[in-house]
């Protein structure tokens, strides 16, 4: 995980993805912070896609969360590509796992900005924000949890 990231992955449980890395359970902070941390990486393509979100959905269900904080940050290129089955099929079976919040940080130099406002846009499965920074994200989900 490059410097900067979610610091607290390193003592968490982390499934490695060609696409993501997902950090849950075991580390103290998510406990504590009851969210499921997915890391993107690279260029997403729909099958990618589809195994990350199947796997932090399976994890969001197993641990009884209802928040995901979703860093797009190291995402390369827009994923549109897959947006009608991230919003009629994905959004709505993590809903029924569980999620209510989702935090998603982006940055404008990866181009998958624009994919993220496309999302939110469309979103009605569980309420969402879109972040440029992680501590602003945690701060929403925080705020959400009260």
């Amino acid at each position: 995980m490059p410097a900067g990231r979610y610091a607290a992955a390193a003592a968490g449980v982390v499934v490695q993805l060609p696409c993501a890395k997902l950090t849950f359970a075991a580390n103290q902070l998510i406990k504590k912070n009851r969210w499921i941390f997915v890391d993107w990486q690279g260029y997403l393509t729909a099958e990618n896609i589809k195994t990350g979100a199947k796997a932090y959905t399976d994890a969001l269900a197993r641990s009884g969360f209802s928040q995901v904080l979703n860093d797009t940050r190291s995402v390369r290129g827009p994923w549109d590509h897959s947006m009608d089955w991230v919003i009629n099929e994905r959004a709505p079976n993590a809903a029924k796992a569980g999620l209510r919040h989702f935090a998603m940080t982006t940055s404008p130099a990866t181009l998958a900005e624009g994919s993220a406002a496309n999302f939110y846009a469309q979103l009605t499965a569980f309420q969402g924000a879109v972040f440029d920074n992680t501590a602003e994200a945690e701060a929403w989900l925080r705020q959400q949890q009260q």
